[in-house]
């Protein structure tokens, strides 16, 4: 489907923030991401869509952590996976789930990169049909290649189709929020939906 990378780039990066990963290699490496702008059901009663979203890369082949800034602490991707930092911003005109050049501008750009998974300089990507990562949050970034990669919620695995279907339906939900924000039945209040400001009249 043409659409869906590019739709599921924008609904991370628009106003998302990089909140975990984890790895049990050689078989996957996992990236979540919070403020994403995907429906999902919510978690409890009361509660708004549920943000978070899981991307699970099947026999990564390459995996980079890059640090983008001076005077980061070295040990910062256990610190983001044992939650002791604040997950980062996510920058929306540095991520990309299509384009190696944008990767490799990002690892060209790093402080220090760090491999956990290929030997950087030497492992190349993309290779023909794999699935690709690189962004940029703060002063941190990430690089993926691997075989495949499939998009989880709460619930399981969703199919292309399934991620489509779930951004344009999060956009109709965004208008029913700030359409109900300040009438005496609001939805839940919902960071995404805050950050995204509507600019004008709908």
């Amino acid at each position: 489907m043409s659409e869906y990378l590019p739709a599921l780039e924008s609904a991370i990066s628009d106003v998302g923030c990089w909140t975990w990963w984890t790895a049990n290699l050689p078989a996957t490496f996992q990236v979540e991401f919070g403020g994403v702008q995907l429906w999902n059901p919510p978690r409890g009663e009361g509660q708004p869509p549920s943000s978070q979203v899981a991307l699970r890369f099947r026999k990564p082949r390459l995996v980079y952590f890059l640090t983008l800034a001076e005077g980061v602490p070295a040990d910062w991707p256990e610190q983001l996976q044992l939650d002791k930092l604040e997950p980062p911003g996510v920058g929306h005109s540095a991520f990309t789930l299509t384009s190696d050049v944008l990767c490799k501008q990002l690892i060209a750009g790093a402080v220090a990169v760090r491999a956990l998974v290929g030997e950087q300089g030497v492992t190349l990507l993309p290779k023909e049909g794999e699935a690709l990562l690189g962004f940029q949050a703060g002063p941190f970034g990430l690089i993926v290649a691997a075989e495949s990669v499939g998009v989880f919620n709460h619930h399981g695995e969703l199919d292309p189709p399934s991620v489509v279907a779930a951004i344009r339906k999060w956009w109709d939900y965004w208008r029913e929020y700030w359409q109900r924000k300040d009438t005496l039945d609001p939805l839940p209040r919902d960071y995404a939906c805050e950050v995204t400001i509507p600019c004008g009249p709908d």
